[in-house]
């Protein structure tokens, strides 16, 4: 008996044909003929579907396998091609989104890549932001805030976290997030850390060492997600990470890495053949974006939702102006999140619906809210260090941590049954005709005359509740 794998590959047939440049990269080169770039060459994409009766490690598996199989196929002849230009520049290779990253090129380089036979586009390298509000407060020993270490915060407070714990603390559930890493050795993380398949570097495609992180960022959203002593809402979920942002941002070919590695973890430095893809977490946090409409990282989101793998993304902080959302938590297929203060107000930085893109019809986001205003966790600096911070970057780890409760509860729900879950049983303030323009649920004079509805593109469906979730769950 064997097995048989549908695969499909979407490539165009047409007349052999040379690659075709980006205008920001023929800009930048025009503009800075002797600065170094990053380019990404987008190639044809590529699909695979496996049966639907393989048990669901083996469909992630073997999904992995054929699009490696046949993302190598497609980019054999442009890799060959480069190394002939300048075998000394640095590739990237990815295989959940088909595409080749190359690293420090110059314009006359680029031109010439540009030229390579075949179908393919070349631009510049994606750089997302972290998605901050201010600077971080680290705080000092002996200060009240740190005197109320081992208590729940207000935002895990606020969404009704410690209501259920008395049912589960999300033990039995995975989550990672994809930040600038994790101070692994923090008294609120250290024992929840898993240790195989738990790490990776997306910078230098490397486990070695222990979960580490040079700015904070990602030792904060870790913390709110599942810190023990008060800080996190899933205290006994399990975590993992990948470092796919740092200081100067995140850069596209990190977080491709990391979309890799989330989808089948590995642990030897670069060798993704020894991925087990049951280790993949359920859930993922990104505190990341900013990105406008780019659809760079879809490929990415497909693929996780293909395996079950739950994506949450903060909404941005270019608010309080409408249609200031940013990429990835503004695309389909991913519960973005906005931004409240302590008396559920939304916060003026949480960027605003709605989504307006060319390729799409204007959407209602985000979808959700939670508290993301001078939120107390885990910092990077010491292993009992902790720092308030603002932004939807602080939002969404308490959604994900209210999703690892749920999993752990009810561990067979879907995205789409987590997403309405949530959804239905959100806190929803009383809003007033003054929250028309807040919200911006509409355009025009008769704002000032209509109160707004729910969702809408300031709070989405509403600040989550994760009480009332389980309540209406247990009912069903």
């Amino acid at each position: 008996m064997y097995t048989r794998i549908f695969l499909i590959a979407l490539f165009a047939c047409s007349a052999v044909t040379a690659g075709t440049i980006n205008d920001n990269l023929a800009e930048e080169c025009k503009e800075n003929p002797d600065k170094k770039v990053n380019l990404m060459l987008d190639l044809p994409s590529v699909e695979s579907s496996v049966p639907s009766f393989f048990a669901e490690n083996d469909i992630a598996s073997k999904l992995r396998s054929s699009l490696r199989e046949l993302t190598a196929r497609s980019q054999e002849p442009i890799l060959e091609a480069i190394k002939e230009i300048d075998p000394s520049l640095q590739l990237q290779y990815f295989w959940i989104a088909n595409r080749i990253g190359v690293k420090d090129v110059s314009c006359e380089q680029a031109e010439k890549i540009t030229n390579i036979p075949g179908q393919f586009a070349v631009r510049l390298e994606e750089v997302a932001k972290l998605l901050t509000s201010g600077p971080a407060k680290i705080l000092a020993s002996g200060t009240a805030a740190m005197a109320a270490i081992g208590q729940p915060q207000w935002g895990v407070e606020k969404i009704n976290a410690p209501a259920v714990w008395n049912q589960t603390r999300g033990a039995g559930i995975v989550v990672a997030n994809i930040d600038t890493g994790v101070r692994g050795s923090h008294v609120a993380l250290a024992e929840t850390h898993r240790k195989q398949f738990g790490w990776l570097d997306g910078f230098t495609n490397s486990s070695a060492g222990p979960p580490n992180d040079g700015n904070g960022h990602g030792t904060h959203t870790m913390g709110s997600i599942c810190g023990k002593l008060g800080v996190g809402v899933a205290p006994d979920a399990t975590w993992i990470a990948c470092k796919g942002c740092d200081t100067n941002g995140c850069p596209e070919g990190a977080l491709l890495t990391c979309g890799q590695w989330i989808y089948c973890p590995y642990n030897k430095i670069g060798d993704e053949s020894t991925g087990d893809c049951s280790m993949r977490p359920r859930i993922v946090s990104n505190s990341w974006g900013g990105l406008g409409s780019a659809d760079f990282y879809n490929p990415v989101i497909a693929n996780w939702q293909k395996v079950g793998i739950i994506p949450i993304f903060a909404i941005g902080n270019e608010g309080p102006a409408c249609s200031t959302t940013g990429s990835p938590g503004n695309q389909n297929d991913v519960i973005g999140v906005a931004a409240t203060t302590k008396d559920d107000t939304l916060a003026d930085f949480s960027s605003r619906g709605p989504f307006l893109s060319l390729r799409s019809l204007v959407k209602v986001k985000p979808e959700l809210a939670a508290p993301g205003q001078d939120i107390l966790s885990t910092w990077n600096t010491g292993d009992s260090a902790y720092a308030t911070i603002s932004g939807t970057s602080m939002a969404t780890p308490h959604v994900a941590g209210a999703v690892a409760l749920l999993l752990a509860k009810y561990p067979t729900l879907t995205y789409t049954q987590v997403l309405k879950t949530l959804s239905e049983t959100a806190f929803r303030r009383n809003l007033s005709v003054l929250d028309s323009v807040n919200t911006c649920s509409c355009v025009g004079p008769l704002c000032r005359a209509l109160k707004p509805e729910y969702p809408n593109n300031g709070y989405g469906n509403g600040r989550i509740d994760i009480q009332a979730s389980f309540q209406q769950l247990s009912k069903a």
